[in-house]
């Protein structure tokens, strides 16, 4: 029997290790050259003019929501209920549609 939940496993070599202290030892921890690298590559991989990273799934539907015109929505309250896992699922696919 196992002693704990296994959830995955990683897979980080060394280039991994590399890149993330480059990033640790130079000028920019949260902004720079690596986030626009990263940027770039995701864009190109999702075959798409513009990527925008952030720092968390909620980060990323609010930005989200914003691009879609929501942003009212949003304001007047309504942004707290979107965070269910259930309405989230159905922003997304609403702006699916709408983009």
């Amino acid at each position: 029997m196992l002693d704990y939940i296994p959830y995955g496993k990683q897979d980080i070599n060394q280039q991994d290790i590399d890149a993330v202290v480059e990033v640790l030892q130079s000028d920019y921890l949260t902004q720079g050259p690596a986030i626009a690298r990263f940027e770039r590559l995701v864009a190109d991989y999702c075959g798409v003019k513009y990527a925008v990273a952030v720092a968390s799934a909620t980060a990323g539907l609010h930005i989200a929501c914003l691009s879609a015109g929501l942003g009212s929505a949003i304001a007047s309250g309504l942004y707290p209920i979107l965070l269910s896992l259930r309405l989230t699922v159905d922003c997304i696919v609403v702006l699916k549609l709408i983009l």
